[in-house]
């Protein structure tokens, strides 16, 4: 089965703790269909690195993302290109910007995983990102994440999805390139417990 040009991804490349190279990847389709063109891609692009920077993403109330990271961590560059086999259009925006919090960072495999649901049922209906780049502060005294962080990361995903629901442009999907089909995400889970890294995204 084909790919489809309808499907464009984003890719975090970090730079983590000890020069460690990390990279998230997120996948969005556009309401109401469409290819991507390289204008839309660097709109992504450029949506998403305010996600990354920014309070209160779009119509949203939420920290950056860049908030609640290690300043020895920093995201280098977001890339957006549409998913299919060949020549692909893209756009590259650089952040070079390190994290917010002037702590002791966590070791480079220990991630926070979030959860994101579709309506379609099954695994095949959702997705996880591994997030690294995380603060010592983050724990509670148990080695979970503390209920308060992990309520702020909440809103912080939140905002991420719902931004761009509220928008209408482009839409966060968990993508199936076995069944080459996106389904669109509705709600992100914040999980507590400290997760290994893994080479798992969206």
């Amino acid at each position: 089965m084909a790919f489809p040009l309808t499907v464009a991804k984003a890719v975090f490349k970090w730079d983590l703790v000890n020069n460690s190279e990390g990279i998230n990847v997120l996948h969005f389709k556009k309401f109401g269909g469409g290819d991507f063109g390289t204008t839309d891609c660097q709109d992504l692009a450029v949506s998403l690195h305010d996600w990354y920077s920014n309070a209160n993403f779009k119509t949203e109330t939420n920290t950056s993302w860049k908030a609640n990271l290690d300043n020895t961590q920093s995201l280098l560059d977001i890339t957006v290109s549409d998913v299919g086999p060949g020549p692909s259009v893209q756009y590259v925006e650089t952040v070079n910007e390190v994290g917010g919090l002037n702590g002791t960072p966590l070791p480079v495999e220990a991630s926070m995983v979030t959860t994101w649901r579709t309506l379609q049922p099954g695994r095949s209906g959702r997705g996880r990102t591994f997030w690294s780049g995380l603060d010592t502060s983050s724990l509670d005294d148990s080695g979970g994440f503390a209920p308060a962080t992990v309520a702020v990361w909440q809103a912080t995903m939140n905002a991420l999805i719902n931004g761009f629901l509220t928008e209408g442009i482009f839409e966060p999907s968990v993508f199936s390139p076995l069944h080459s089909v996106a389904y669109g995400i509705t709600a992100p889970t914040v999980q507590s417990i400290v997760h290994h890294q893994r080479r798992r995204n969206t």
